[in-house]
């Protein structure tokens, strides 16, 4: 023992003293041991729980992205299919045009355009809330989407009212056109978030490819067929 304590500084003669002093150093090993045991349980309680953190914060992303991925889709479906910006702007010159717009077809008031709101999207709010679980490249290509509906639903609103009735003609037909290129780059922005969404979901058809791809192509076949025939 003499050699031991001696080897730690100690010269101390006294076996009393000598057990005295080699008890305290075992009890402080024990209170070092117990320490540095708490510590390492509680980094790999912190590593444990940082893990639960992120996995939970991607399920929250995957389903948030899902929940947006239903949410625009059938919208892009449906302004798509609606045929492309000149063929929307040709009909309207055609509506314009007829001699019946200038007293109305049923009364005589001049024609107005019946125009409705882009599909309720469902999830816009969410998407406020929840924004902080997205990464960076998939923020702006949805905020930018949803907010170019809300643009356009607040168009169809005004052209609900009075004050668009009352228009002439060509302010109508100009504002209708105005509507339609709105649309036209809500398009262009749902697809551009359609990508990103069936990028990062890794939404695909049969073939490979991005599953929206096939239904456009789908479309598109079938609007140059309906113009072979006109």
């Amino acid at each position: 023992m003499l050699q031991f304590l001696g080897w730690l500084g100690f010269t101390v003669g006294d076996e009393r003293v000598q057990a005295g002093i080699l008890t305290g150093l075992i009890s402080f090993g024990g209170v070092v041991l117990t320490g540095g045991i708490a510590l390492v349980t509680w980094s790999l309680n912190q590593r444990k729980e940082r893990a639960e953190r992120q996995h939970l914060r991607e399920e929250r992303r995957e389903d948030l992205l899902r929940a947006m991925w239903s949410d625009i889709k059938p919208i892009w479906f449906d302004l798509y299919s609606q045929g492309t910006f000149g063929e929307k702007a040709t009909r309207v010159r055609a509506a314009f045009a007829d001699p019946s717009a200038k007293t109305g077809h049923t009364d005589a008031t001049p024609y107005t355009p019946f125009v409705t709101r882009v599909s309720g999207t469902m999830f816009d709010e969410r998407l406020i809330s929840d924004v902080d679980v997205l990464k960076e490249a998939e923020i702006k290509p949805l905020v930018t989407f949803y907010h170019q509906i809300r643009m356009i639903n607040q168009m169809a609103d005004d052209m609900r009212s009075d004050r668009y009735r009352t228009l002439s003609l060509d302010r109508k037909e100009a504002v209708l056109v105005d509507l339609f290129l709105m649309e036209h780059k809500a398009t262009e922005l749902a697809e551009d978030a359609i990508r990103v969404l069936e990028d990062e979901l890794n939404i695909r058809d049969r073939t490979g490819r991005r599953q929206y791809y096939a239904e456009k192509e789908k479309m598109d076949d079938a609007r140059r067929l309906r113009g072979a025939f006109q």
